[in-house]
């Protein structure tokens, strides 16, 4: 589903994590804290829903499941103990999920499925599922907890256990992911509704919207600033800026390269134009004459009808930021190929940052999610890092770290462990670039930035690479 409607905007509560605000406790688990995040989850989801609190009855793990939770008491530590016995759950016939991407608390029965088989005593219950996932892999499972580390982590499917359990995947306090669900909430990208609103894919009484004018707003903001950030440099040096009260792509523009109506032509028609080329090195903002050049539009999409519905639409690869320099891929190096099926037929296209594919017939979809494609690889050397810490290339699911070149791994998240797994959002590659021109990192000229698009291979140098990091988020 797409909405550009306004999310719901709840007050947030003093226990969110934030920066002015950060985890308290770094060697035990928050349960107050925890109990509060959860509980205010809950409550957004229910007035949401267009529903009263006052119809909220509650009850608590322990009193739903009664002897049975009694009976692995022993095995659960004090801190989750207390926290289970504070977290509220909604006593209602109704299916009803605590957020999207979970159901719920996980009955004493499943608690150790995916892992107490894996392990030994003294630690066959030292990892547990304590919410069970909502979407629909073929083995699903969902958030993960340990209770030495008092860290969780998501992994939609039992077989994901191979990577979060590799040694080099990092695990979060259970506040911090409780938190960047209420952030999702917050900028509308996750909504609750009511139930007569249906479609593709709804837990209720959760939706995820691929795309939304809040999320429009922040990117365009987070440009602007990068804008404003080049500009400024511009001026100090002398230069003239003309002030070219121009979106970054007229409508006309638009329409002839078919743009469809949602987050992408959202962008482009309310982000003001630059009065310079270049964005990033080797990247130049779009041309009103030569944007409708798309290279992937040209790709055959079987399933799509020319009179599909909007809510059913394929939207495919859109390039935004453009290179001269062209990527050549040989037929054999389809893991190397930023875009999946039927995209990947196609080997030799203008490097640049790109708007990935989406199906807004999908459930958990991205419309602001992007790749960097580069027209090299980086990585090989092992320096150059993906925002979980793990090195670009890195088979994840093995016990030893490896690397390997990757052209379009630079900013990408690796194993999220908040959510399903998407591609970095526009507007944290946006946030990067203005980091760069602020350090004085890239250096700026009459056209913006001066620097060709070899700038980047300093992400795979030692002096460098930390630089080229996204900040883990959802």
């Amino acid at each position: 589903m797409t909405s550009n409607e306004s999310a719901y905007q709840p007050t947030k509560s003093l226990w969110r994590v934030t920066p002015e605000n950060p985890v308290r406790y770094h060697d035990r688990l928050d349960y107050e804290r925890c109990a509060a995040l959860h509980n205010e989850l809950l409550e957004l989801g229910w007035t949401g829903s267009g529903r009263s609190l006052d119809d909220l009855e509650t009850n608590t793990w322990f009193e739903i499941w009664g002897q049975e939770t009694e009976d692995c008491r022993v095995l659960l530590s004090d801190d989750l103990t207390a926290f289970l016995e504070r977290a509220q759950i909604p006593k209602t016939d109704d299916e009803y999920s605590l957020f999207f991407y979970v159901y719920g608390f996980a009955p004493p029965k499943r608690l150790w499925d995916t892992f107490h088989w894996r392990f030994d005593e003294p630690e066959e219950y030292r990892y547990l599922t304590l919410l069970l996932a909502n979407l629909g892999p073929s083995h699903p499972d969902g958030l993960a907890f340990d209770q030495k580390t008092n860290r969780a982590v998501m992994q939609m499917s039992i077989h994901d256990a191979s990577i979060t359990l590799n040694g080099r995947t990092p695990w979060f306090p259970l506040e911090v992911i409780l938190s960047a669900w209420l952030n999702m909430v917050d900028v509308g990208k996750i909504q609750a509704v009511e139930e007569t609103v249906q479609v593709n894919e709804k837990f209720d009484p959760w939706i995820c919207c691929h795309w939304n004018q809040g999320m429009v707003q922040e990117t365009v903001e987070a440009f602007s600033a990068l804008v404003d950030s080049i500009e400024a440099r511009m001026k100090d040096q002398g230069m003239r800026v003309t002030d070219a009260d121009q979106p970054l792509l007229l409508d006309a523009s638009l329409e002839a390269a078919h743009i469809p109506h949602g987050f992408a032509r959202s962008f482009l028609s309310q982000a003001r134009r630059p009065s310079f080329r270049y964005i990033a090195p080797g990247a130049s903002v779009p041309n009103q004459d030569s944007f409708a050049q798309q290279p992937f539009f040209s790709v055959e999409y079987e399933e799509q009808d020319e009179d599909v519905d909007e809510d059913e639409l394929v939207i495919k690869p859109i390039l935004l930021f453009t290179s001269t320099r062209i990527v050549s891929l040989a037929s054999e190096d389809e893991k190397n190929h930023p875009f999946s099926w039927p995209y990947n037929q196609l080997l030799s296209f203008p490097a640049g940052l790109y708007l990935t594919e989406s199906e807004r017939s999908a459930g958990h979809e991205f419309e602001d999610s992007a790749r960097f494609v580069l027209p090299f690889g980086v990585g090989g050397h092992g320096f150059a890092r993906t925002s979980d810490g793990l090195q670009i290339g890195d088979h994840q699911d093995g016990q030893d770290a490896c690397c390997a070149d990757r052209i379009a791994d630079l900013y990408q998240p690796g194993w999220n462990p908040f959510i399903e797994m998407h591609e970095v959002r526009l507007v944290k590659v946006l946030d990067s670039w203005k980091g760069m021109v602020e350090r004085g990192d890239w250096t700026v000229g009459a056209e913006g930035i001066q620097d060709s698009i070899d700038a980047f291979k300093e992400a795979d140098t030692e002096e460098n690479w930390q630089k080229f990091i996204v900040p883990i988020t959802w």
